[in-house]
This record gives structure tokens, sequence and C-alpha cells, in this order.
């Protein structure tokens, strides 16, 4: 009887066994899902990863593009208004009188047309470079980027209307000027067409907060 109850309890406990076996197929199931659930996160998380780093590179790049523009804008800008007037930019019909003629407010006006004519002429290409960035800026940095691009672009062309108003002044001459209503603006153009070192007139200022403000929009990018 004793035997035959060990024997019972034998196999009682063999079954216990079996009732509590791991079911390791369904393990390695949990295992490998996690994995591949893990991969997938590492995965999101890459892209996102390389998007921002895509997206920030490319905020690098066009903030460079800006700011080199904007500085070669001012190169061109103060070029433009340089108080020297070298002989060569005269026309050559200006000097067939010789250099110490006496010319009269048309020749001269004529004269200083052509300069102005010649200087914008190289001042163009920098102001369009300055505005065909205002797209691209605009979608990469923001619309504040795109309207400070704008708002330097179109200070600078101003300078293409003091140096016509210039033209009409030498036209009239000095005491056809003198007859003027608004001095105050005959002044303001006096000032704008030249610039000196440092730049301390109204126009100068003007150009160099709209380009302080640029500048400081793009430095977190830089």
């Amino acid at each position: 009887m004793a035997a035959g109850w060990e024997l019972r309890g034998l196999r009682g406990g063999e079954g216990a066994v079996s009732d509590c076996a791991i079911d390791w197929g369904l393990i390695a199931d949990w295992v490998a899902a996690l994995a591949a659930l893990g991969t997938l996160i590492v995965a999101i998380w890459a892209a996102r990863s390389w998007r921002e780093q895509l997206r920030g590179g490319s905020k690098h790049t066009v903030a460079q593009e800006v700011a080199t523009a904007g500085r070669a804008l001012k190169y061109a800008f103060y070029g433009a208004r340089s108080p020297l007037i070298e002989g060569w930019e005269f026309p050559e019909s200006y000097w067939s009188k010789g250099p110490t003629a006496r010319r009269s407010n048309t020749e001269e006006a004529a004269a200083y047309s052509h300069v102005y004519h010649r200087r914008m002429k190289e001042l163009w290409p920098s102001i369009k470079a300055v505005a065909d960035l205002r797209a691209r800026a605009g979608a990469i940095l923001g619309e504040d980027a795109a309207r400070d691009l704008e708002n330097l672009a179109k200070k600078a062309r101003e300078l293409d209307f003091f140096f016509q108003r210039d033209v009409e002044a030498r036209r009239a001459g000095p005491e056809g000027v003198k007859q003027w209503t608004d001095q105050g603006f005959v002044e303001r153009v006096r000032q704008s067409i030249v610039a000196h070192d440092p730049p301390d007139d109204r126009f100068s200022k003007e150009f160099d907060a709209l380009l302080y403000a640029l500048l400081e929009r793009v430095k977190p990018y830089i």
C-alpha cells in the first residue's frame, strides 16, 4: 500500500510539474514582438532626428546666404555713394571742352546722370541678390526674414531716387534750387547721394538699421 501511494504521489507530482511548465515558444514570440517594436521606435526616432538635422542644416545654409548677400549689398551701397568721382566715370563728351571749361547746367546734369547710371548699374545685382532670397528665406527661416530682406532691398533702391533728384537740381542750377520751397528735402538729397566715413547721415543710418535687424534675425542659425 505504501509503495502504491508513493507511485501515485510521484505521478501526481509529475502532473503538477506539467501544469506549471513554461511555454517557451510563446515567450519567444513576445520577445520577437518587443524587439520589433523597439526597432520601430528607434527607426522613428532616427528619422525624426535626421529630419531635424536636415532642417537645421537648411536653416544654417540659408542664414549664411542671407547674411552674405546683406553684407555684399552694404559694400555695394556705400561704394555707389562714394564722394570721390573718378574722371573716367564721366562721359567722354564731358571732357571734350577741356577740364577747366565752363559747362551749362544741362551739361552738368547730363554728366552726373551718366555717373549715377553707371553706379546704379553696379549696385543693382546686389539689390537683386537680396530680393531674390525672399522666397527661400521665407520658406526656411520664416516670413520675418523675408520681410527684412524686402525692406533692405527697398532702402537700397531709394538711392536711385536721390540720384535722379540730384540730377534735377543740377539741371536747375544753384540759383534755381534756391527758389525751391522744400529746402529741407534739397538738403536730404545732398546728404543722401554721398556717404562719408563714418556714415552719419539719415539715409545711411536707415540702411544700417535694416541691415542690423536682418543679421540679428539670422544670427541664431549661423
